[in-house]
């Protein structure tokens, strides 16, 4: 009896450490997830001559310097769709996260827009389900909401509703916003299901829908964690017993989470919390010394159980992190250097990444990893990110002795081994190679392609345009690029090369188009789907001298305009629709 005693005294003990720990840091971590339009429609004007995804771009900074003005510990991360796969592909899978959740980002999120062009179509709803599926891994931890803003609808036949209704009840804390860019009424009913429509279709308008989303935020920014109430815990099938003594317990509120307990779901104000429920067990009853362990989706500290508990079934691991052995690592050269830190605090030190290939420094955005130098344990992991003049972003670090690595590419490049006096900011450059590109036809690598020039571009830095005869293969340092290739119509793409990494383009074989050329028809434009429009790419002059126009042109639907009195300039085009197959011969007669 004393010894079951004992042991409750200890269990209780345990539980009020718990709550102690667990109350300390009750607020969630507020994050805002920018899911942004990259069709190609968004390269269609805005307002007095500024492109719609680059209005979005100032609207997505001024959103973010608001919200910083009120709470500077938001996160933000950037998810874009559409940029990557021009519009003739059709790729309806075309999304990316570009920036990860983290705070103070607003210099990368502005890099980062710079460096997107907009050329594909509009899978939303697939870009919904990613978001949620993996941006927004923690709800227990963190308070979500999302800002769409886009300039049109979904195009690949997603279900928009049915997404937010399956996926973001769980998730999402406070109703997103959908910024619209255009003037179209009929948009605002198809956003209904999935939150707030904003039309923002002018300079005006920035600072009131910005301050508007801002000021419904603010809630957001001190959510509290999980409210806790009382049930009983439904005991393990399996455990040890001791007798409460009866001395009288006063409830104490605690935030173990009992996951066998469905959670409560109530709506306030487009809000949606998540309200467990838990309780000490009342006097003189017989109960479990086994406290079953929440599920969590990231680390938090924890206590021993006071009674080992009941052996569990094992079932399989999975994890996100490389797999490391303990065996000694590779250790790769590079240049470290350490100074005075004037703004450390005592017993901190900063830690300074630069990447070069011998000649300059590149501003790629990598994922580093920390490790325990004599552990071989994962410390942290971050970012590399550079300011606009090419520096890296300091970080935070204990003084210590420590292993770094490019992360999942340990195999790779090997580990820097480097120590970290206290007070010091050191320096480490990392030695890459640079990237190639490459191309080739899409099917048949075997083909020779040639007669193109590609127009390699990296956007946000004032570099020239490389001009690349596309038999070539050209080295270009690590980063994204956007690359457009003068095929009929013009092939357009967006892509990250990564460091000592082969990237390998592929277009689809082209077909052979042989217009008719035996009556005067005269100008005769071509077009090719841009969006939801159709793009001219190529314009000849039918004068019926017999000799047919051939061109070699990519598989696709296309279309040709042409005036029936060509005398009329304010006649109407009239269109004619044919298609292009690959290594197959299409022709084209069009009637006067």
């Amino acid at each position: 009896m004393f010894f079951r005693k004992g042991l409750l005294l200890t269990t209780i003990i345990l539980l009020s450490y718990v709550i102690h720990a667990q109350t300390a840091n009750n607020i969630r971590q507020p994050r805002i997830l920018i899911l942004l339009d990259g069709s190609s429609s968004m390269s269609y004007e805005w307002q007095n001559g500024e492109k719609r995804f680059d209005a979005a771009a100032r609207i997505i900074i001024s959103l973010i310097d608001s919200v910083y003005k009120v709470n500077k510990d938001v996160e933000f991360a950037l998810r874009v769709y559409g940029h990557q796969s021009p519009a003739q592909n059709n790729n309806c899978y075309d999304t990316k996260l570009e920036v990860m959740f983290s705070k103070d980002n607003i210099e990368q999120m502005r890099l980062r827009l710079a460096n997107l062009n907009p050329i594909g179509v509009s899978p939303i709803a697939f870009s919904l389900k990613e978001a949620a599926e993996n941006d927004l891994p923690n709800p227990l931890r963190n308070v979500y909401s999302i800002v769409l803003i886009t300039d049109g609808a979904e195009s690949c036949g997603g279900d928009i509703c049915n997404i937010a209704k399956e996926l973001f009840e769980k998730k999402i804390d406070f109703k997103p916003y959908i910024i619209g860019l255009v003037d179209n009424p009929s948009l605002k009913s198809g956003y209904d299901c999935l939150g707030n429509y904003l039309p923002l279709t002018k300079e005006n308008d920035i600072k009131p829908v910005t301050g508007k989303i801002v000021e419904n935020y603010k809630q957001m920014f001190a959510l509290p964690v999980l409210t806790v109430r009382q049930v009983t815990l439904a005991p393990p099938s399996v455990v040890k017993e001791a007798i409460v003594p009866k001395t009288e317990v006063k409830p104490v509120p605690t935030d173990t989470l009992n996951p066998n307990i469905e959670p409560l779901k109530r709506t306030r104000s487009n809000r949606t919390f998540s309200i467990y429920h838990s309780t000490l067990v009342p006097p003189l009853a017989k109960i479990p010394l086994y406290i079953k362990p929440s599920i969590q989706d990231e680390p938090i500290p924890q206590t021993k159980p006071a009674v080992t508990a009941p052996p569990k079934p094992k079932e399989p691991v999975t994890t996100t992190e490389p797999i490391r052995k303990e065996e000694p690592v590779q250790i790769t050269k590079a240049t470290i250097k350490s100074q005075t830190d004037s703004n450390s605090i005592a017993g901190e030190a900063t830690l300074q990444v630069y990447i070069s290939d011998g000649k300059s420094f590149f501003e790629t955005t990598p994922m580093l990893v920390v490790l325990d130098k004599k552990t071989k344990k994962e410390i942290t992991r971050f970012n590399r990110f550079v300011n606009i003049n090419g520096s890296p972003r300091p970080q935070k670090l204990p003084a210590g002795s420590y292993l770094l690595s490019i992360a999942d590419k340990e195999a790779k490049y090997g580990y820097i081994d480097f120590d970290l006096p206290a007070g010091k900011n050191t320096a480490i450059t990392i030695p890459i190679q640079n990237g190639s590109i490459l191309f080739s036809y899409k099917d048949n690598p075997k083909r020779q392609i040639k007669g193109y020039n590609v127009l390699v571009m990296r956007r946000f830095e004032s570099r020239p345009v490389v001009e690349q005869k596309i038999e070539q293969e050209l080295q270009y340092e690590p980063g994204t690029y956007n690359i457009r290739i003068n095929t009929l119509p013009p092939w357009n793409m967006s892509f990250t090369l990564e460091m000592g990494t082969k990237r390998l383009e592929e277009i689809p074989e082209e077909g052979d188009l042989v217009i008719d050329n035996t009556k005067a028809l005269g100008k005769v434009t071509l077009y090719y789907p841009y969006g939801d429009r159709f793009r001219s790419f190529y314009t000849a002059v039918l004068n019926g001298d017999g000799n047919p126009i051939k061109l070699k042109v990519l598989p696709g639907s296309y279309k040709a305009g042409y005036k029936q009195n060509p005398q009329l300039p304010l006649e109407e085009e009239t269109m004619e629709e044919f298609k292009v197959t690959s290594n197959n011969v299409t022709n084209l007669e069009l009637n006067k």
